[in-house]
């Protein structure tokens, strides 16, 4: 099975925040509505998921097969590739007008300044994954074309050299 293109899975996340009408999966998602029929068609015709009754629901005959192709590594690393590439883009089209932020800083590090880096990132992590068990107490979470993506991590150039000359 392919992987989901970003847009079919705010899609799916949508249908998964109990947004099951085309109307409703409109608002949330934000996309318009021929655009939004159309990438229903295709999730139909997957089999992921299921029509009735003018509602949309998971296709739970395939629950097992399109949970693991949604969480695949392939699928996240295809949906962080994506994202990324679409940050950039959106990032220098829109400058700094925005409320869109991107770093990108190449600094050689002591052992202790990576420690301190590696706490910092442990300490980032904790206080996404404290809001987002907060959002999910709430029932009147905000709309999914409204959620913040975050991007962070670190990696020795060399080796990001390396895998960009394997990928050639």
């Amino acid at each position: 099975m392919q992987a989901l293109l970003v847009v079919e899975r705010i899609v799916i996340e949508s249908i998964g925040r109990k947004n099951n009408c085309l109307n409703a999966i409109a608002l949330d998602t934000n996309l318009e509505s021929g655009l939004l029929k159309n990438i229903l068609r295709h999730l139909l015709d997957k089999n992921l998921l299921s029509y009735k009754a003018g509602e949309y629901f998971f296709n739970m005959e395939n629950k097992q097969l399109w949970s693991r192709q949604k969480n695949s590594d392939k699928n996240i690393k295809e949906e962080i590739n994506e994202l990324l590439s679409s940050h950039v883009n959106y990032y220098f089209a829109q400058g700094k007008s925005e409320k869109v932020s991107l770093s990108l800083k190449k600094i050689s590090l002591t052992s202790s300044e990576e420690k301190l880096l590696q706490a910092h990132l442990i300490n980032l992590n904790s206080f996404v994954n404290n809001i987002e068990m907060d959002q999910k107490k709430r029932t009147n979470a905000n709309k999914t074309y409204r959620q913040t993506v975050l991007f962070w991590g670190h990696s020795q150039y060399s080796k990001l050299v390396e895998e960009t000359l394997a990928a050639v």
